[in-house]
């Protein structure tokens, strides 16, 4: 049914790290991170609404605490996450800092 040609199966001689089995294939799990951001005040809102605009932002909230706003990403690789949250998330106007967790496991 096409499932040869999928891009999240390949053949267990294929196995990396982040990976998990399903049956006599692989299927590659999607590489999540978490970014918390400080903005400049009185920015949040506007930040935010950049941020949905944003291909990998999976869901971004305005947050009470030391941080602003957190964001939830995923993406096919490692790599891609880093060259959203480098070149699109700390580029945008007003943005001051951002903290990044990649998450690891998951239940």
């Amino acid at each position: 049914m096409g499932e040869e040609n999928s891009p999240l199966l390949v053949q267990l001689s294929d196995v990396h790290s982040g990976s998990r089995f399903e049956g006599e294939t692989l299927q590659q799990s999607m590489q999540t991170a978490f970014v918390l951001i400080n903005t400049q005040k009185g920015f949040e809102a506007a930040v935010l609404k950049k941020l949905k605009k944003i291909e990998g932002v999976d869901e971004a909230f305005v947050v009470y605490g030391v941080y602003d706003i957190i964001a939830r990403l995923k993406a096919e690789t490692i790599d891609k996450l880093k060259e959203t949250i480098i070149l699109r998330i700390r580029r945008i106007d007003k943005v001051k800092s951002t903290l990044t967790m990649i998450v690891s496991e998951q239940l």
